[in-house]
């Protein structure tokens, strides 16, 4: 009996992934990135990386056989990694429309790095961005890594990313800075978390802002 209600709490847990083929992800994707690139009030160009990039992407969140929580872009500034992520959550935004009425609370939430390291002195300030079903983190690297309130030293970010690997929910972050930096910056502890729980997509295209 024992095993059979741990086998209910513990079972493997239904990871966040989408219920439609690789290909339409990709359509999709890649829609939403050109449909993102003109509200900016640019002109979609068929860059090969950032092709590349979202059809890994779509692979990634249509398959079933890894084990990862989340999607990690990296590479230089301007590059095309929030506008990626942009179109992942307008995706992922329509796809759970379709599966029915919107359930109680928010089922996503994006927000920059350096405003998670600004909430953390609000009461509960972290509790949002560690419970959401997907959050989508911003520009990592940028914010303050220690926090200091009232003689504590907080570290919001690493807090939120070690919560949300305990609770295996799915966390979508970009970065400009590079893996050994992640390291140097955050410590082996988050970085060898984001190696177990992340899959690392590198944008080394030139930036479309020159």
């Amino acid at each position: 009996a024992f095993r059979q209600w741990l086998a209910r709490e513990k079972s493997i847990r239904s990871l966040f992934r989408w219920k439609i083929s690789p290909e339409d992800a990709y359509m999709m994707l890649t829609s939403a990135y050109a449909r993102e690139v003109q509200i900016r009030g640019g002109h979609p160009r068929n860059e090969r990386q950032v092709l590349d990039n979202l059809r890994s992407i779509a692979e990634f969140m249509t398959g079933d056989t890894s084990w990862k929580t989340g999607i990690l872009l990296c590479g230089n500034c301007g590059n095309g990694k929030t506008t990626a992520m942009a179109a992942f959550f307008t995706v992922s935004e329509y796809l759970r429309r379709l599966e029915g009425p919107a359930v109680s609370g928010r089922f996503a939430e994006v927000v920059s790095a350096r405003k998670v390291a600004q909430m953390a002195k609000e009461e509960n300030g972290l509790a949002q961005y560690k419970g959401v079903a997907v959050l989508g983190l911003d520009d990592m690297g940028l914010e303050a890594t220690d926090v200091l309130d009232y003689g504590n030293i907080l570290n919001p970010v690493i807090e939120v990313i070690e919560e949300r690997y305990r609770r295996q929910n799915f966390t979508f972050v970009t970065t400009n800075i590079t893996p050994p930096e992640v390291r140097k910056k955050y410590g082996d502890r988050v970085a060898d978390r984001f190696n177990e729980m992340m899959k690392v997509i590198v944008f080394d295209n030139s930036s479309f802002r020159k």
